[in-house]
Order: structure tokens, then sequence, then C-alpha cells
């Protein structure tokens, strides 16, 4: 693949911010482990539960995916479940410590 990710632009004061997500690791060029995107996945899942405005475009979003039965088959849906049910389990943990999105994983 000779698709080179471009570089990450967080800073919304010089335009729109950018975020790579996917199979490649930038700084390297090599594939991503299995491991490394789910972990990217989670972090990211989180990211959009805590803030109301993201957290609903995430269940349109994936509410629409679902009508294509492959995604339907992952249950996306119920990932919002397991989130809910581990913050009210470890109340004790910030979502956004490494440990929610260990014990999420």
């Amino acid at each position: 693949d000779p698709f080179t990710p471009p570089k990450e632009q967080p800073d919304p004061a010089k335009g729109t911010q950018y975020f790579y997500i996917g199979l490649k690791n930038a700084a390297s060029n090599s594939l991503k482990s299995l491991g490394d995107l789910r972990l990217e996945f989670i972090s990211a899942f989180i990211g959009c539960m805590r803030v109301d405005r993201e957290r609903q475009l995430w269940l349109e979003a994936i509410k629409k995916l679902s009508s294509d039965e492959n995604f339907s088959n992952m249950e996306l849906i119920s990932l919002i479940s397991k989130y809910e049910e581990l913050r009210r389990n470890e109340p004790q943990i910030q979502v956004d410590d490494d440990k929610f999105t260990k014990l999420f994983y």
C-alpha cells in the first residue's frame, strides 16, 4: 500500500483538526496490530461517550450503519451498555484514565 498517512493536526486555531485513524502506524508506516486498533477504537469510543453531542452522532451513525447486515451482526450498539455498566461498577475510575480503557477492552 503506497499510502502514507498525513500528519495529525490537533490545533483548532490552525484550521480543521485532523486525526489519523487507520491501519498504518504513522511513525513507522507499518501495519498496526489488532490490539493497537482495538485500543484506538475504544479510546475514540469513550471520547464520544463523554460528550452528549458526540454520543448522539455516534449513535445515529451506528443506527444507519446497522441497516447493513454485516454491521448489524457486530451489535456495536451494545457497546453503550457495556460503557454505562463499567461506569456504574467502577465509579472511582475516571473515564479518561487508562485503567478505564483497559477494563473496557
